[in-house]
Order: C-alpha cells, then sequence, then structure tokens
C-alpha cells in the first residue's frame, strides 16, 4: 500500500519534460533586446547594449565546447557605462568644529549624560513624554529635536545645542508642562 502511495505521489509531482527542441532553441538561441544586459568577465551584469549596435552575440563562431572564439580579456571586455556621475570630493575647506572643551566637560563626571538617567519607571516616562512633546513639535529643528532630556528622581536636565532662544524656551516649555515648573535644569546651549 504505501509503495502504490509513493509512486502515485511520484507521478503528480515530476516536472514537465521538455522536448530536445526547446532545449536546443533555449540553449542556442542568444538572448538579445533592450532590456538584455549581458555578464561581463567578472560576471555582473553590465549596461544594457546600444540600440544603434550592430554586432550581436551570434557573429562570433561556437567551439565544440560551447565557448565563442573571442573569449580573451579584451573580446568580451565592455566599455564602462557613460551615464555613471562623478561623486564629488567632500569639501575640506570648511574648519571641522573644535568640541575639545565640551568633551572635556562630559568626561569630567561633572555634567550628566543620558547614561545617568533615572532607572525608576517614573523617571522613564517623564523622559519618554517630554521627548514625544519635542518630537511632535513641528516648530523645532532636528537639532533642536535631538537634545539630551536627563530625568533622575523627577528632576529633569535638558543639555544639548538648539538654533535659536524660542527653541530653547519651547523645549524647555514642555519639559516643564510634563515634570514640574521646578522641576526643569534648562542647560540649553544656542548655537548659530
Amino acid at each position: 500500500m504505501a509503495g502504490m502511495l509513493a509512486a502515485a505521489c511520484a507521478s503528480h509531482n515530476s516536472a514537465p519534460a521538455a522536448s530536445s527542441d526547446s532545449v536546443e532553441q533555449a540553449t542556442n538561441t542568444p538572448a538579445t533586446g533592450p532590456g538584455f544586459a549581458p555578464a561581463g568577465n567578472d560576471g555582473t551584469a553590465s549596461a544594457p547594449a546600444d540600440a544603434h549596435s550592430t554586432t550581436t552575440a551570434s557573429a562570433a563562431p561556437k567551439s565544440p565546447s560551447g565557448t565563442t572564439g573571442t573569449d580573451s580579456p579584451q573580446a568580451n571586455s565592455a566599455p564602462p557605462p557613460s551615464n555613471v556621475a562623478a561623486v564629488p570630493a567632500p569639501d575640506t575647506s570648511a574648519p571641522a568644529p573644535d568640541n575639545s572643551r565640551v568633551n572635556a566637560r562630559d568626561q569630567s563626571g561633572k555634567t550628566l549624560t543620558p547614561m545617568d538617567q533615572g532607572p525608576s519607571e517614573g523617571d522613564r516616562k517623564i523622559t519618554q513624554q517630554i521627548r514625544q512633546a519635542v518630537v511632535k513639535d513641528g516648530s523645532l529643528s532636528f537639532t533642536a529635536k535631538n537634545v539630551k532630556i536627563i530625568t533622575i528622581n523627577g528632576k529633569v536636565t535638558l543639555r544639548g545645542p538648539v538654533k535659536t532662544d524660542a527653541e530653547r524656551s519651547a523645549i524647555e516649555a514642555a519639559a516643564k508642562s510634563v515634570a514640574g515648573a521646578g522641576q526643569v535644569d534648562n542647560q540649553l546651549e544656542v548655537k548659530n
């Protein structure tokens, strides 16, 4: 019984047989057309052939092994595509910002960093609510939305750069609405 079931399943799961004519046609007919991109010597596809080109892959005679007589690296190498845009060099004329003083201040241990965030659920909730209010405020710049918000025992410290005094005030107001007026230490710096 099991043998008959296996034989019946095998007869229904086999792939359809291809005729020798269809296999020969598929392997002997070169692919052409506007969407055809032949593989280069490195195995990657090159740009599609020019529509005005008159040469085809069938122009070279095939050897008995199935390779064309033009298998030298020079014959198969295609010129680089002409539509590749040049990548501009980075602008090195502007000096890099000097953050040495800020970095030294942050490493001294005298200032709060996000690593000092309070571990309590209440502290995390206050920070989360302030961050959500800041991110939702469409008048704030991307820089302002990335300020540091650190809450420890209900006290919120705001640190980082903002672009204007208005951004500094808006972030402070958002923090005060969540944590309370006396619970916010605004250390935001206006940077132009």
